[in-house]
This record gives C-alpha cells, sequence and structure tokens, in this order.
C-alpha cells in the first residue's frame, strides 16, 4: 500500500456489492479447505478502493489473515526476473537475439535430444541454431524442468543433479551441458529458463540475483516485505504454506 490513499469503490468507479461477492466467492474457497486463506487488496487510478482479510494464516494456531501477512510467491518471481533482464537490457548489457552461449559458454553447440537408441544411450541431433535469450524469455529456448516424462530426457536431468545446484551458475552450467528438449524456437515448455535468466543477471550486473532485485526493484518501489529470505524479525508474519490432500485436507 505505498504511497497509496484510500477511497470509496463508488469514487473510483467500482461497484460495493459487486467487490462484496468477491470476497464471498473467495471465502467459499476457504470453506471448501482449498486454502487456509487469502487476502486482497482492489486498487483503481492510484486509489485503495477494497481490502479483504479472510481464512487463517495459520490453522494449527487459528491466527487470522491480516494485511500485513507474508507470501511465498513462488513462480511468481518469473515476471520479476524478466524485469531485472529488461534492466539490463536498458543498460546496453545484452540483445534479445544473442546466443545463450554468448553470456554463458556451457550452452555452445547446443544438441537436441531425439529419445534413447536399443542400449539406452541418448540419440542427438544438432540444433537448428543456437537457442538465444529471446527463446529463454518466452519458455521456447529448448529447456524444461527436467521432472516430467519425456521419454528419457528426465532421467538425464536426475542424472546431471540440476535440482541440487549450488548456486544459479552452477544450475545454468549444468543445464548448458544437457540437451534440449525440442528445436529451440519451435515449442512452448515451461522450464528453468528463468533461472537460467537469473545466472546470467548475476554474470552482467557482478551482484547476486536478490542483491540486484532488492536495489534495482524492490527498494526503489518501497516494496519492503519482498525478498527471497524472510528474515527473523518478520517470520512471525510468514503465512504458513499447506498442501491439499484429496483425503485430509490442508496439510
Amino acid at each position: 500500500m505505498h504511497d497509496l490513499s484510500r477511497a470509496a469503490p463508488v469514487d473510483v468507479g467500482l461497484s460495493e456489492a459487486g467487490l462484496a461477492a468477491i470476497d464471498r466467492y473467495l471465502q467459499g474457497w476457504i470453506d471448501k479447505g482449498v486454502v487456509a486463506g487469502m487476502v486482497t487488496l482492489t486498487a483503481r487510478h492510484g486509489k485503495i478502493a477494497h481490502t479483504s482479510t479472510l481464512g487463517q494464516k495459520d490453522l494449527a494456531t487459528g491466527e487470522p489473515m491480516a494485511l500485513d501477512t507474508i507470501f511465498r510467491i513462488f513462480s511468481m518471481t518469473k515476471p520479476v526476473t524478466a524485469v531485472a533482464m529488461m534492466i539490463l537490457h536498458d543498460r546496453g548489457l545484452w540483445s534479445p537475439d544473442d546466443p545463450i552461449a554468448k553470456h554463458l559458454p556451457a550452452f555452445a553447440g547446443a544438441k537436441v535430444f531425439g529419445g534413447l537408441d536399443g542400449d539406452g544411450a541418448p540419440i542427438l541431433t544438432a540444433a537448428n541454431h543456437e537457442p538465444t535469450l529471446r527463446e529463454l524469455l518466452t519458455h521456447t529456448a529448448g529447456l524444461t524442468y527436467g521432472r516430467e516424462p519425456m521419454g528419457g530426457l528426465e532421467a538425464l536431468y536426475e542424472a546431471a543433479n540440476v535440482w541440487g545446484s549450488a548456486d544459479l551458475t552452477e544450475m545454468a552450467a549444468r543445464l548448458g551441458a544437457l540437451p534440449l528438449a525440442y528445436q529451440p524456437g519451435t515449442k512452448w515448455i515451461y522450464s528453468l529458463a528463468m533461472d537460467v535468466q537469473g545466472a546470467i543477471i548475476e554474470k552482467l550486473s557482478g551482484k547476486s540475483l536478490p542483491d540486484f532485485m532488492r536495489d534495482e526493484i524492490f527498494a526503489p518501489l518501497g516494496m519492503i516485505d519482498t525478498a527471497f529470505h524472510t528474515p527473523p524479525e518478520k517470520r512471525s508474519r510468514l503465512a504458513t504454506l499447506y498442501r491439499s490432500s484429496s483425503s485430509r485436507g490442508l496439510v
């Protein structure tokens, strides 16, 4: 709510009844046990018109959600990573059609996975072109998460221990040594591309990804509670993480 004043919904062209209906709809998901709680904020024309705190931050203690509850945002970090990339683009440090290998040499000489032969060895063909940063930003560079069945490619990801990498630089190097899942630019597959971008951001900026995001994005925008880790003094505000179980509800 940084630098935003409040206004009645009607004063910014919103319906109080409509906003109340949204709250009831969201409360329904809580009542069904899909989520433990939610916090909403609706703003228009630079003014906050509505906020709501629904459900609980912690089911065991019954502590309710609050407007300053801190949440894990998971893949909502992806657009922030893209913003960080574009900041460096504005500074002339990369171009969309740069090969990834220009910035991360491990991606040079990319090969494309074509399945396994009779002996269980990977069948590889040369990439039609080196995957580019444009493709990296759009999940079309040939990478995957390495966890879904892909004809044996997932076993190569596991053998490379991609998810066990010590840092972004190591993860990018391990990914660069693996074959691509498809010819770059020909498919869209959700992937570890954003993690590779993180390695590029660190290399081009000379800062860690958390420090770059803090200095260049979060601090200038007044996002004082957004970070990669929650400091001890703020942990009491962190919402408990749950997953949905068909047999046990939220666990």
